[in-house]
């Protein structure tokens, strides 16, 4: 999505006390996710101006599969919580505009 809200979702006016535990961490856990696959994206685009094969290709490949492994923790993570999360018809957006 863009940032922008869906109209047919609440608003974010409801207090953080409206949500459930779980759905409380969800907008964190959301945060870090988009963070580790954008280090994914950073650290591609600096393999492909890299010298293929040489030193700082390969050191570059192995920072790729521990970061992508990491995002593929963090979206078993945010799974996890959301399977916890009862329905309450907030978005992950809504919900982190009630924390705040």
């Amino acid at each position: 999505m863009d940032g922008q809200r869906d109209p047919d979702t609440q608003s974010g006016t409801n207090s953080a006390d409206d949500h459930s535990p779980a759905a409380k961490e969800l907008p964190a856990t959301s945060s870090e996710l988009l963070r580790a696959a954008q280090t994914v994206r950073d650290l591609e685009f600096l393999k492909r101006k890299t010298p293929i094969s040489s030193p700082a290709f390969h050191v570059l490949a192995d920072r790729i599969q521990k970061a992508a492994r990491r995002v593929f923790q963090l979206a078993g993570r945010q799974e996890r919580i959301g399977n916890e999360a009862p329905p309450e018809g907030s978005s992950i957006d809504d919900v982190e505009a009630d924390l705040r």
